[in-house]
């Protein structure tokens, strides 16, 4: 017998619900969807680091070469006739100019030394006066790989002995710097001492700075994958022809 309180439903004509394998195709079709999209924004992301990364290294290269350039400009020269040729080894000039083609392995990487009136006043201490500055490449740090630029620069450098103090990084991520110097009469050299007979004790006229650096995902800078290559000539303001 048929209560008179109950009530059926008909579903409309065509109006059947989702199958199970309709189900499964809008599911494989979302997670393609999703996964499509992921791997562009996580594209999106990593191109950004890498970018910034990039942008970073321009900077830290540009900084390093205006530091260069500002301390060549700076440089102090002993002029004669205040000069006088050394006798032996402590009787060298403090304000002699000394490049080497080469400060270790790999033979990409050349330093130098000299005197300056640039000094940086990290110290906070407000001292000024003419500074010994040393540019030389080192092995980073660890866990970072490759190499980095070190600047040194000493006031008193007489007090301390090259071992004693950790200088500070000026640029990582170097390939390669080179510093050649041009006497009076244009003739580039790689490598310059003030003191010696060599270069007639004088100093250089001018000195040319090569500066590489690693370019994103080169991670081990020491390899021949090409990088960024910085250059600048700088003449400088004092020099001492003949001692």
């Amino acid at each position: 017998m048929r209560s008179p309180f109950s009530l059926h439903f008909r579903p409309a004509s065509g109006a059947g619900g989702f199958t199970l394998l309709e189900i499964l195709l809008a599911v494989g079709l979302f997670g393609l969807l999703a996964s499509i999209m992921f791997a562009a924004f996580d594209g999106v992301v990593k191109n950004t680091r890498a970018t910034d990364r990039i942008i970073t290294r321009y900077g830290a290269a540009q900084a390093c070469m205006a530091r260069i350039t500002a301390d060549l400009q700076g440089m102090a020269v002993t002029l004669s006739p205040a000069y006088s040729r050394p006798e032996g080894v402590d009787d060298q000039d403090p304000w002699q100019v000394e490049g080497k083609s080469c400060s270790g392995e790999p033979e990409t990487f050349g330093e130098v030394r000299f005197a300056t009136s640039a000094h940086l006043d990290l110290a906070g201490d407000g001292r000024t006066g003419v500074a010994q500055v040393r540019y030389y490449v080192t092995e980073a740090d660890l866990p970072q790989k490759g190499w980095v630029l070190r600047r040194s620069d000493l006031l008193n450098w007489d007090l301390f002995e090259p071992d004693e103090i950790l200088d500070p990084v000026l640029c990582p991520d170097v390939k390669r710097i080179t510093f050649t110097f041009y006497d009076k009469k244009g003739d580039a050299r790689e490598e310059w001492n003030s003191e010696s007979e060599e270069s007639e004790f004088a100093t250089p006229r001018a000195v040319e700075v090569i500066l590489e650096v690693a370019v994103d995902g080169d991670d081990d800078n020491r390899g021949e994958s090409g990088g960024v290559v910085f250059t600048t000539r700088v003449e400088l303001p004092v020099c001492r022809d003949k001692g």
